[in-house]
């Protein structure tokens, strides 16, 4: 017989403070199985946006961790950080900040920062449609790969090379390059409790 038992927990919170102009958004979520497989997960999301006569700052953060049978399986953390000048009502200039860090990605980490432009194409009370386009130096940060006696990749969870002498090390690098980012953001406000983002 399989037992399962579920925990959800989404708990969302919003802040506005006129006065101030700082507002933020945050949601986090936890999950918990047990039978067969127990599973656990968490994520949060958080987004803060401060702004002030011409200027805004806004910080993204997502987050991501699981586990199975107590074996980590994700492990993710984005975030981002954008300042926005604004020099005309549908144009700013931008300056963006970012970094990544993905267990299972084969990065330790990955960053990116840079100058770039932002355009707002379509702002009504039911469509928001926007372009940002950065220039960017990125810099990533690649994890050491292990490999067993016959050549095969060692996936995480990761052995000890020292005690085991049949596994080889390659150790990671770290690469440094140019980049272009152009994303597009897009809202749908179709009632006011209704988003589509």
């Amino acid at each position: 017989m399989k037992k399962i038992i579920g925990l959800s927990l989404l708990c969302a919170a919003m802040l506005y403070a006129e006065e101030t102009g700082f507002v933020t958004h945050t949601e986090l979520g936890y999950v918990q199985t047990s039978g067969n497989t127990d599973t656990k997960s968490g994520t949060l999301d958080f987004t803060g946006k401060k702004s002030w006569e011409k200027s805004s700052l806004q910080l993204d953060v997502d987050y991501l961790y699981g586990e199975e049978n107590g074996i980590e399986n994700s492990n993710k953390l984005e975030s981002e950080l954008n300042y926005d000048y604004k020099v005309a009502d549908h144009f700013a200039l931008n300056y963006l900040v970012g970094y990544k860090d993905d267990k299972f990605s084969g990065f330790n980490y990955q960053f990116y920062t840079g100058p770039g432009v932002k355009y707002k194409a379509i702002e009504n009370d039911a469509h928001k449609l926007s372009f940002q386009f950065n220039a960017l130096y990125s810099r990533d940060s690649q994890m050491d790969k292990f490999y067993d006696a016959l050549g095969e990749e060692i996936k995480y969870p990761y052995v000890d090379p020292s005690k085991d002498l049949a596994v080889s090390t390659v150790p990671g690098i770290t690469d440094e390059y140019g980049s272009f980012l152009l994303k597009g953001d897009y809202s749908w406000k179709i009632t006011d409790s209704f988003k589509f983002l």
